[in-house]
């Protein structure tokens, strides 16, 4: 399909931040600590592509599990270089996986899907004997990652055992992207889109939190503001969703929210799973 040059503008942006070379090195710092730091059960796998494996960071009995999805628009990063997320958690209570899984275009986007899937599985069964009993689970992710915790969440076999969604700068709507050279790169057409956008299913049946930078394009801005106005049409209500936008932060900067145990992400995220607990 032609690439539409406004489009490919409000989406393909490596040069655009210069945060983006800063941020990728204080999160793999980071994470390389967080790593080093036990208890974490490290490199379980989950299927079998070599990329299929999860990072599990025990928290405490009783509070919520966040399993968090890397971004890299589902073709590059990996999962060791994000668990900086686990530190700010980790401080209140909360159990950490980190997932892995195989990148396109060699692995077609729907299988990535079925990978997240599987990795749900696991993590409810073999794996939930490696942390302690947990209250609410959380799935979150960072752009790409973000659209992958958004079709877990969604997922007719995981929506009623999710308690939320976090989805930092967030991809729900995969039709513009059928128009730039990351679409070219993974496979992404129209009729891929009808499958795998968010917004093209219904809601979760929890909470919805998209955060996005108050210095992302406007096409990320869009993208979060039509999904929270679509999951508060769906069965929780106007209150089930809630876009946050993060003062000073980019698509790469925000990022550091998750590395805070009290910036205003952090603090979102505390809220609704402080409700969730509490309701359970």
């Amino acid at each position: 399909m032609e690439i539409d040059p406004p489009i490919e503008r409000q989406y393909v942006f490596s040069d655009r931040y210069p945060s983006r070379t800063a941020v990728y090195a204080e999160i793999a710092a980071a994470s390389a600590a967080a790593r080093a730091q036990p208890p974490a059960w490290l490199d379980q796998p989950y299927g079998p592509h070599p990329r299929e494996c999860i990072d599990l960071f025990p928290g405490r009995d009783g509070c919520p599990l966040l399993v968090f999805v890397h971004g890299g628009y589902w073709r590059s990063q990996r999962k060791d270089d994000y668990a900086f997320v686990v530190g700010a958690l980790r401080q209140h209570g909360f159990s950490v996986a980190v997932i892995g899984y195989p990148l396109a275009p060699q692995c077609p986007m729907p299988d990535i899907v079925q990978s997240l899937r599987a990795a749900m599985g696991w993590l409810h069964g073999p794996g939930s004997t490696l942390l302690p009993a947990w209250r609410g689970t959380v799935v979150a992710g960072h752009s790409a990652g973000g659209h992958l915790a958004a079709m877990l969440a969604s997922d007719p076999d995981w929506r009623d055992r999710i308690a939320g969604c976090l989805a930092l700068s967030g991809l729900f709507d995969l039709a513009p992207l059928a128009r730039t050279s990351i679409g070219a790169d993974v496979g992404i057409d129209d009729a891929l889109a009808g499958r795998l956008s968010p917004l093209a299913r219904p809601a979760g049946a929890g909470w919805l939190l998209a955060a996005v930078g108050a210095e992302e394009t406007p096409a990320f801005h869009d993208q979060a503001r039509r999904y929270v106005a679509h999951w508060s049409a769906g069965e929780g209500g106007a209150d089930a969703a809630q876009m946050l936008v993060v003062p000073g932060a980019d698509h790469y900067s925000i990022l550091r929210q998750m590395a805070g145990p009290d910036g205003p992400v952090m603090r979102a995220l505390l809220a609704r799973t402080r409700a969730t607990v509490e309701a359970s």
